[in-house]
């Protein structure tokens, strides 16, 4: 709860952030289970670790 009320400013971006990330891994877990890539995995965790980084910079 502390966390909501001190990011009460970006709690509406980060709730949208939340959501947009959770979507982008459901879809990339999906496709990872199709191909069954390692490399493709490896190359999902560094794109959402941008992502993250993004986001992070931002707060």
């Amino acid at each position: 709860m502390e966390y909501v009320i001190f990011h009460e400013k970006c709690a509406s971006f980060s709730l949208a952030m939340e959501s947009v990330i959770l979507q982008r891994a459901r879809m990339y877990i999906g496709l990872g289970f199709l191909l069954k890539s390692n490399t493709f995995c490896f190359r999902t965790v560094l794109a959402m670790q941008r992502v993250q980084h993004r986001y992070e910079t931002f707060k």
